[in-house]
């Protein structure tokens, strides 16, 4: 099948994305495969392999089939496992501010000394999605390129 220049040269672009975006999702299955197995040593070890299998599972389907994002079970389930989660978050932090019986620090969610540098590594990665959020909805030049339904959103 040939293709004039001007056609490749705008499907070249779509393709590596495409392509960075599924080589994005494997990674990130493999991220979270390897999370759960970590866990087994957990004493709660089902709960968190459970929780991270999910993800891993469904962003390995997106590194096969991007498209499976519009199937409504795999939207389902992604829907189902982010309110889970999110539900378990609150759970966790109610419990952990209702039993604490010293400093906050000294419970095994903080109780590991991580050092000044760790904890700046630590600080840059969760204010990293945000920061890019930002930039990305403040650059009107990058807005411009948006799909339709993506313009309404906050």
């Amino acid at each position: 099948m040939a293709m004039d220049g001007q056609t490749f040269q705008e499907s070249r672009p779509a393709s590596q994305a495409q392509g960075l975006w599924r080589g994005c999702n494997f990674c990130m299955s493999l991220f979270f495969g390897i999370a759960a197995y970590v866990q087994v040593n957990d004493p709660d070890a089902a709960t968190w392999i459970l929780a991270y299998s999910i993800p891993a599972a469904l962003s390995m389907f997106v590194s096969l089939n991007p498209q499976i994002t519009d199937n409504i079970l795999w939207r389902g389930l992604s829907d189902l496992h982010s309110v889970a989660c999110i539900l378990w978050s609150i759970y966790l932090a109610w419990y952990l501010i209702i039993h604490t019986k010293r400093s906050i620090i000294h419970e095994e969610e903080g109780s590991r000394s991580i050092g000044r540098r760790r904890l700046t590594l630590a600080a840059v990665i969760t204010l990293l999605p945000f920061v890019s959020w930002l930039y990305i909805y403040v650059n009107k030049e990058m807005r411009k390129s948006w799909p339709s339904h993506c313009k309404t959103v906050i």
